[in-house]
């Protein structure tokens, strides 16, 4: 708690609680917060992010994994097969500045595009 937030809302996020939300491990945190992807502070030894700055992070890590996901989608109509996007995977990361988990990133988000064109095709053919 501080006078500025007596209930203690605003209070940083510690390394531990930041990957938890995002779903990865502490080292991915821990390198996007050295490589100012994630902007926090080092206290004694240990990082420290402030909510704000984590909602803001948050918010245009899934605006550029939906992007990243509609040109996989898009390669994949071209012809790359899921094992050809997986590859790139990593580099995408790096080059957007994403934090997420990486392992059948491509394949999910092929999965999602061909199950949602599924449910649309049954929703026309009961009509």
């Amino acid at each position: 708690m501080n006078a500025a937030d007596p209930k203690g809302e605003d209070k940083a996020l510690t390394l531990k609680q930041a990957s938890d939300l995002l779903g990865v491990s502490t080292r991915q945190v821990s390198a996007a917060l050295r490589a100012g992807i994630i902007k926090g502070a080092k206290v004694r030894r240990r990082w420290h992010v402030a909510p704000a700055a984590f909602a803001v992070f948050r918010k245009r890590n899934g605006q550029e994994i939906e992007k990243l996901r509609a040109e996989y989608v898009s390669l994949y109509r071209q012809g790359l097969n899921p094992d050809q996007l997986q590859r790139r995977v990593k580099k995408d990361f790096q080059k957007r500045r994403i934090v997420f988990a990486e392992k059948g990133f491509a394949e999910r988000a092929i999965y999602e595009f061909v199950m949602a064109e599924k449910r649309k095709m049954q929703g026309k053919e009961t009509k």
